[in-house]
């Protein structure tokens, strides 16, 4: 054997628990103790070493792929499910990396003692979950690990083998009230710093309690989503927006965005500091109110300006002074703005910058004397008070002058063309930004500038910026403004990448709950059919009236679980895109009558009324008509099961002012708070209030009925108080409304 720690065959030889040693290259048992030899009902060791195994068995393939995944010095143990003489069987195993006298890889695999086989033997969730793309562990509700998938292994190693829950939580976390609020509240979501193989890491822990009828016993499922690259990411992007908002403060009094109705959305900078008027007051106010209200004096330039959608600068506004002791006052401010777009490309406001007006005064020059550049030292001073590069370049794209900040970026640049420092793939274009300022004065293709990368290694993303000068300033014949936008730009890469995993990992998360589904919904069939034919007593009675009730339990229990997988495949499906409508035209009246004739009889038993208000002439609906009926039966009978006997219950379908159809389900029950709501609308979130008058559900109504209702291309809203019931909407929008 490889370790010292580790058990060798004469370790095994005369253990009491069956062990063998497993030939991986010729997948056949090599050697097995006399435990071994009846556990697979052989009648000698020899026989054992005889047994022939399928290629394909899925125990056989297990083996294989175990003698692959041990760290040094550390067993694992596995739930495998072996063909022996008296059938197919789940059995827990202690497996040990060794090799065989050859030197070829084996595995030393001992069948676990009755204790650990009981800790590992949670139902067959442990196989089930054991390909699953998150990780995933079961712990006890002492905080022990029962199970953990192989995502989970590759995360944790034996850090939860060893210390369970606990050692896996930081230092200042403990395990055991964080496991008592599951047990009490059936499900807890922290984001917490976890101990992995890979150092603390940032993960989204999410516990819920489990219960295993073969057993009867209680475990914890825990979910584990590493969400330390996403807090990275979030503060690189906090960080990025603090230093353009530091960039803006420094070439700007303050900044100011419209949307396209021209209404004021944000303010920031030292806009009171400037004009004396709270942001506040302008916000939600749109331009031409705030230049009634403050006595504002745009010139005819700005308001064309607004008008134009396309980019602007320095554009004169005259702002009454509203400062204590500066009545009379008036501040001249300069604007500018670029106009922004939505995702099709249409105009959707604008994101300007504001800043006052500097007084110079300046004799008139002679006539026959130039303008000239101020001295060289203020200058530089303007310069290196800029954190862009900035370049002054000749009416051929020479470099006349470069800041301290674009000769870091590109190096000496003084009397050399500025294309020389970018790749040559990239020089026609800024060739051409050249030529269209150089030709007309504006370059519309280049309003935001061109984004290109440097010569150098590693190559750098630069945003490049010129603008013509009005006059011949010191030789030179455009500016030029450089930023560094590679940070941005890789963090958009890491963002878009992150993006991709989660939809793979959304449609694996898909696919692994379609598997699921259907490892249990052939035996919960057997299990309610069978269940069924007992409770009906069809071939004989069973003797004890104890045996009907449970028989009726058991058939009840099966089909409150197949509902559940329905439900959370149908969910799975919509989050993941995969759900496919079947648009048509409904009858909302008829399909109104039809769950409410499907409900009625249930709630008569509580004595719950139940009345339909349909509008005359309703018009027919664009929608799925299953998903449809499947929306209000699932409001219907939440409806009712949250309603006192003696309570109502009341569908309603019109048409709003607007033209929208409007299904809404309104009744008389115990009603939910803005918190309870909020839980209730998260797949299994369970509501307070519902807890405390016991009657709890599964958690996956009123999210399906959101989910398909959005499918549908509608919205559903909720409306509710504790003790003054529920009201539940579904509104279609004019589009999915078949008018006469």
């Amino acid at each position: 054997m490889s370790a010292a720690s580790l058990p060798s065959i004469e370790d095994l030889a005369g253990d009491p628990a069956p062990a063998w040693l497993w030939d991986v290259a010729r997948r056949r048992i090599a050697w097995g103790n006399t435990a071994a030899v009846r556990f697979w009902g052989e009648d000698s060791l020899l026989d054992l070493i005889e047994l022939e195994f399928d290629p394909d068995d899925t125990a056989v393939l297990k083996l294989d792929r175990l003698a692959t995944e041990f760290e040094e010095g550390t067993p694992l143990t596995r739930k495998l499910e072996f063909d022996l003489a008296s059938g197919r069987q789940w059995v827990a195993c202690r497996c040990f990396p060794a090799v065989l006298d050859d030197g070829r890889p084996g595995l030393l695999v001992q069948v676990a003692p009755d204790d650990a086989e009981s800790r590992s033997a949670f139902s067959r969730f442990g196989e089930m979950v054991q390909e699953a793309p998150v990780a995933m562990a079961l712990f006890g509700s002492d905080g022990l690990l029962l199970h953990q998938n192989m995502e989970a292994e590759r995360l944790f190693g034996a850090l939860a083998r060893q210390g369970g829950l606990g050692a896996l939580l930081p230092d200042k976390e403990d395990a055991l009230p964080l496991i008592a609020r599951t047990i009490r509240s059936g499900t807890v979501s922290r984001a917490l710093a976890l101990s992995t193989r890979h150092g603390a890491r940032a993960h989204r822990v999410t516990l819920r309690r489990v219960h295993d009828p073969d057993t009867d016993a209680h475990a914890l499922l825990v979910l584990f989503r590493d969400i330390a690259d996403r807090r990275a990411r979030e503060r690189d992007a906090a960080r990025e927006r603090s230093q353009i908002q530091s960039m803006l403060d420094l070439v700007s009094d303050f900044q100011w965005r419209l949307d396209k109705d021209l209404r004021f959305v944000q303010i920031t900078g030292e806009f009171q500091e400037t004009t004396g008027v709270k942001p506040e007051a302008l916000l939600g106010k749109t331009w031409d109110g705030v230049v009634r209200q403050f006595g504002l004096g745009p010139g005819p330039s700005l308001s064309k300006a607004l008008a134009s959608q396309t980019a602007w600068r320095d554009q004169d506004l005259l702002w009454p002074k509203l400062a204590q002791g500066a009545q009379g006052e008036v501040l001249r401010l300069l604007l500018s703005a670029l106009p922004l777009k939505d995702a099709a490309g249409r105009f959707a406001g604008w994101n300007g910058v504001a800043m006052r007006a500097r007084q110079q005064k300046t004799a008139a020059p002679a006539a026959h004397v130039t303008a000239t550049a101020p001295p060289p030292d203020a200058e530089d001073s303007l310069l290196t008070s800029v954190t862009d590069g900035i370049l002054m370049l000749g009416e051929d794209g020479t470099v006349i002058r470069a800041s301290k900040r674009a000769e870091a970026l590109l190096g000496p640049l003084a009397g050399k063309p500025l294309e020389t420092a970018f790749r040559a793939d990239e020089q026609p274009r800024l060739r051409d930004y050249l030529a269209s300022l150089a030709g007309t004065g504006l370059a519309a293709a280049y309003d935001n500038g061109l984004e290109m990368k440097t010569a150098g290694l590693p190559p750098r993303d630069l945003l490049v910026v010129i603008q013509r000068l009005g006059s011949d300033y010191a030789g030179a014949a455009f500016t030029a403004a450089l930023r560094d936008v590679t940070a941005a730009k890789r963090s958009e890469a890491d963002l878009r990448h992150a993006l991709n995993q989660a939809k793979a990992a959304n449609t694996q998360k898909s696919d692994f709950l379609a598997s699921v589904a259907h490892e249990l919904r052939t035996p919960l069939n057997a299990i309610i059919g069978f269940s069924e034919i007992m409770r009906d007593e069809r071939y004989g009675e069973l003797g004890d009236e104890r045996y009907l009730s449970y028989a009726s339990d058991i058939h009840d229990s099966g089909e409150l679980l197949l509902s559940l997988i329905n439900d959370l495949l149908d969910l799975s499906k919509v989050e993941a895109g995969k759900f496919d409508p079947t648009f048509e035209q409904v009858d909302v009246a008829a399909i109104v009558d039809q769950c409410v004739t499907m409900v009625k009889p249930g709630a008569a038993d509580e004595r719950i009324g139940i009345r339909a208000q349909i509008a005359d002439r309703l018009p027919g609906l664009v929608a799925d008509k299953r998903s449809l009926l499947q929306i209000l039966l699932n409001l219907l009978s939440n409806a009712v099961k949250f309603t006192r006997a003696g309570g109502q219950v009341t569908v309603s379908a019109e048409l709003s002012a607007n033209g929208d159809l409007v299904l809404a389900v309104q009744d008389t029950g115990i009603g939910m708070s803005d918190e309870d709501l909020e839980r209730a609308l998260a797949p299994f979130g369970q509501a307070r209030s519902a807890v405390i008058h016991g009657k709890k559900g599964t958690g996956l109504g009123l999210p399906l009925a959101k989910a398909l209702t959005e499918a549908n291309r509608g919205a559903l809203t909720i409306t509710s108080a504790p003790g003054e019931g529920t009201r539940v909407e579904l509104s279609f929008p004019p589009t999915q409304v078949l008018q006469d």
